[in-house]
C-alpha cells in the first residue's frame, strides 16, 4: 500500500541528541548527509536539483572545510546572515535540515529555525519609486506616434497602485 513507517527516532530527541553530541562528523560527509536525509523525505521533482542548489548546497557552503560540524557550527552559520534577510531565512532552513540529517535532536533543529525568523517578503522589499502620471505622459508625448499606444498600455497596467 505504500504506507511508510513512523519516524520514532525522531522523537527520542533526548537520546538522539547524546549520541550525536559525540560525534565526529565533517563538513563534507554532513553536506553529503543532509542531501540524502533531504532526498528521502519525499518524492522530488524535476526542479529539485535546481532546488537544492540554491537553498541548501549554497547556504551550507562554509561547512565544508570544517573538521568537525556541531550545533554551535551551525548556529554560527545562521549567525553570520544579517538578521531578517532572506539569505539568513535559507541558512537557518539548510542548518535545521542538516541538524536532523545528522541526528542532533528537536531542540536544536527548533533552536536554528528559531535564528532563521524575521524574514517578511512583503515588509522587506524595497518600495518603488515610480514616477508622476504627469512625468509618464510627458514621456509618452515623446515618442513615436506608433510607440505611444503601447507605452500608454504599459505605463496603466504596469502601475501598483
Amino acid at each position: 500500500m505504500g504506507i511508510e513507517t513512523f519516524p520514532f527516532q525522531q522523537w527520542k530527541a533526548g537520546a538522539v541528541a547524546a549520541s550525536a553530541q559525540e560525534s565526529t562528523i565533517s563538513g563534507m560527509e554532513a553536506i553529503r548527509l543532509t542531501e540524502q536525509w533531504w532526498q528521502a523525505q519525499r518524492k522530488r521533482g524535476p526542479s529539485a536539483p535546481t532546488t537544492w542548489a540554491k537553498d541548501y548546497a549554497e547556504p551550507l557552503a562554509p561547512l565544508r572545510d570544517l573538521r568537525v560540524v556541531t550545533l554551535e557550527s551551525l548556529k554560527a552559520l545562521v549567525s553570520a546572515c544579517e538578521p531578517g534577510s532572506r539569505t539568513r531565512r535559507r541558512a537557518a532552513q539548510a542548518a535545521s535540515a542538516t541538524a536532523q540529517a545528522m541526528e542532533l535532536g528537536l531542540e536544536s533543529v527548533q533552536q536554528l529555525r528559531d535564528l532563521g525568523k524575521g524574514y517578511s517578503p512583503g515588509k522587506d522589499a524595497a518600495p518603488r519609486d515610480l514616477p508622476s502620471d504627469a512625468v509618464i505622459v510627458e514621456v509618452i508625448d515623446k515618442l513615436p506616434a506608433d510607440w505611444q499606444w503601447v507605452a500608454g498600455v504599459c505605463a496603466t497596467y504596469g502601475r501598483a497602485d
